[in-house]
C-alpha cells in the first residue's frame, strides 16, 4: 500500500523550483504516526509534515478493486491569448495513478475507466482524487502495424485534448461576459482534460479528467439524427444553448461548440464543429452540418436576450428569402424555350445530336 505523498516541497535551487513528492511504500496500520521530512542544501531548507492515520489507511484500503500503481507522464494544454492560435503544452509532470480493471463506459473509439491519483499531479489533482481515464483505441480505423496504431492512438488523444480545452477557453470567455450581468447567475463550466503517457502500457496515450458524480445529462444536439428539445427545460440547458449561440456569433458562424453534456453546470465530452477547411487554422471533430442544424433549430431564450445576441431565426429567414427571391428572378426552362425561335431550337438540337 502506498500512502499519499508529502507534496508541496520545492527543493531550494538556483535554477530548479519544481515540486517534489515523497511517498511511504508498503504502509500498514503499524506505521501510523506523524511523518516529518526535511530537505536541506546550500541554497536553503524546506520541510513538510504528514499525519498517517487510521482514516487515511482505511481510504487507501478501498483501492483493492484497482489493478495497482501505474506510472504516468502528465501534460496540460495551456493558452496565452487566442484559444485557436496560442495553445501549447506545459511542462511534463510525473506521477502515479491506480485504475480499475473493468471499464464503466464505452464509445466507438475509447473506453472509460475509474482511476485515483496517487502522487505527482498537484496542483491539478490532489492525492486520492477520483478521475476518469479514457483510453483511445485505433483498431477500429483498420491500421495494421504497431507504429500506425501508436501514432493513431496518440493523435486521437491529442485531438480530444485540443477540442475540449479549446471549448473550455471559449466557455471562460463566455463566463467573463455573462457572470457580471444582473440575474444571469451561474455559468456552465467545461472541465479540463489532460494528455497522459503510460510508458509501460500497450496503449500508451490516453486522457484523464475529473470524475463527475451525479445524473449525466445531454444538453445539446450533436448530429442531425437526434433532436433533444427537452434540453431547454433546465437552467443549465438554456445556458448551454446560449453559450452555443454566443460562440456562433463571436466566430461569425464558423465555429460551434456542440455535444454539451455533463452533471449540473459541469460539462465534458464536448465537440467542436467547423468548416471542412477549419477556422483560423483550427479543425474541429464535428462536421459543418452541425452548425447548419443549430442555425435552423436554435430558439433564443432569456439568457440570449441578456447578452444581446442576434436572433438566428431572423437571420435564417432573411437568407431563405434572399435565396427565394433570387430563384424567382431567374427565368424557368419553359420561358427560355419560348424565347428561342423555332429555327434556332432546331439548329441547336441538330448540333447537340451530332455530338
Amino acid at each position: 500500500m502506498v500512502t499519499p505523498p508529502l507534496h508541496g516541497l520545492k527543493i531550494p535551487s538556483a535554477q530548479d523550483d519544481s515540486p517534489v513528492s515523497l511517498a511511504i511504500a508498503e504502509a500498514s496500520y503499524q506505521d501510523q504516526g506523524m511523518y516529518y521530512c526535511c530537505l536541506n542544501n546550500m541554497y536553503g531548507k524546506v520541510t513538510a509534515e504528514f499525519h498517517l492515520t487510521a482514516a487515511v489507511l482505511e481510504r487507501l484500503s478501498s483501492f483493492q478493486s484497482y489493478e495497482g500503481v501505474e506510472e504516468i507522464e502528465f501534460m496540460q494544454l495551456m493558452f496565452r491569448e487566442d484559444p485557436l492560435s496560442s495553445s501549447y503544452f506545459g511542462g511534463t509532470l510525473r506521477g502515479a495513478i491506480m485504475t480499475e480493471g473493468m471499464h464503466f463506459g464505452e464509445g466507438m473509439h475509447r473506453r472509460a475507466f475509474r482511476s485515483r491519483v496517487l502522487q505527482g499531479l498537484a496542483p491539478a489533482f490532489a492525492p486520492g482524487h477520483p478521475c476518469v481515464l479514457k483510453v483511445h483505441s485505433a483498431l477500429t480505423y483498420g491500421t495494421k502495424s504497431r507504429d500506425e496504431l501508436l501514432q493513431k492512438n496518440y493523435s486521437l488523444a491529442l485531438q480530444e485534448c485540443y477540442v475540449q480545452n479549446t471549448a473550455r477557453e471559449y466557455a471562460k470567455l463566455y463566463a467573463a461576459e455573462a457572470e457580471p450581468l444582473e440575474g444571469f447567475g451561474e455559468v456552465p463550466e467545461i472541465i479540463p482534460i489532460f494528455l497522459i503517457h503510460r510508458p509501460t502500457n500497450n496503449i500508451p496515450y490516453a486522457t484523464v479528467e475529473e470524475e463527475l458524480v451525479g445524473e449525466f445529462v445531454k444538453y445539446s444536439v450533436k448530429d442531425g439524427k437526434e433532436v433533444n428539445f427537452l434540453r431547454r427545460d433546465s437552467e443549465a440547458g438554456q445556458k448551454c444553448c446560449t453559450f452555443q449561440h454566443w460562440v456562433y456569433e463571436k466566430t461569425n458562424g464558423n465555429l460551434l461548440v456542440t455535444d454539451l453534456q455533463g452533471v449540473g453546470m459541469k460539462l465534458t465530452d464536448v465537440g467542436i464543429a467547423t468548416l471542412a477547411k477549419g477556422y483560423k487554422g483550427f479543425k474541429g471533430n464535428c462536421s459543418f452540418s452541425f452548425i447548419e442544424q443549430f442555425r435552423a433549430l436554435h430558439q433564443c431564450n432569456e439568457y440570449c436576450d441578456m447578452l444581446g445576441l442576434k436572433s438566428l431565426r431572423t437571420t435564417h429567414q432573411k437568407q431563405r428569402k434572399a435565396t427565394s427571391t433570387k430563384s424567382k428572378n431567374l427565368p424557368n426552362s419553359s420561358t427560355v424555350k419560348k424565347m428561342v425561335p423555332k429555327k434556332a431550337r432546331e439548329h441547336r438540337n441538330f448540333i447537340s445530336s451530332e455530338h
